[in-house]
């Protein structure tokens, strides 16, 4: 008996019932962890991502909990920008591919390097020297492939310290647009 009373008192704000995936419920357990609580309503809205989907924005909300003040509003942006990427066919057409990269660049790093072509929804590297960025349009896509293709990536390196050989430390970096069909390796 002991063990049912138990479960009944189970806190119940926790969300088994969300079928996110392991690994969604354990990302959404550190938000709670670092003392956030997210409303029931963004909750909801992330039941509609894929779990990819799920995981990126939930991803995005740990990478910047330091500076966002409304971690709902900030986590519904980045779900609606994940859900509008849906709508537009495949997403492809604001999509391009960045190759030249360093194999210990982050996506933040990148990230930040292409957001001067425009709203970057998402970027992601592989660790092979590869990565794909996402802009809000198809135009923001088309200026980074004319502007940032051949463009250096400034790194911060291991540690920011270091002073002017640090600052020094940048890439220069190939920017196409992604194959749709066939492979990559069509180079």
């Amino acid at each position: 008996h002991m063990q049912q009373q138990q479960q009944q008192h189970m806190p119940a704000p926790a969300m088994p019932s969300l079928r996110l995936g392991a690994t969604v419920d354990h990302m959404l357990a550190e938000v709670r962890e670092r003392g956030v609580v997210l409303g029931e309503r963004v909750l909801q809205e992330l039941r509609v991502l894929r779990e990819a989907q799920a995981q990126y924005a939930v991803g995005e909300l740990l990478t910047e909990l330091h500076n966002v003040r409304n971690p709902s509003a900030f986590l519904s942006t980045v779900i609606r920008s994940q859900l509008s990427r849906d709508c537009t066919a495949e997403g492809s057409a604001h999509r391009i591919v960045v190759s030249g990269l360093p194999v210990n660049v982050s996506w933040q790093e990148l990230k930040d390097h292409m957001k001067q072509a425009g709203d970057v929804l998402f970027a992601d590297v592989d660790r092979a020297g590869g990565g794909i960025v996402e802009y809000a349009t198809s135009e923001q896509a088309q200026r980074a492939l004319s502007s940032l293709n051949g463009s250096y990536l400034r790194l911060s390196g291991p540690s920011g310290t270091g002073g002017g050989a640090a600052a020094a430390k940048r890439v220069r970096i190939k920017v196409s647009l992604p194959h749709v069909h066939g492979s990559a390796e069509e180079e």
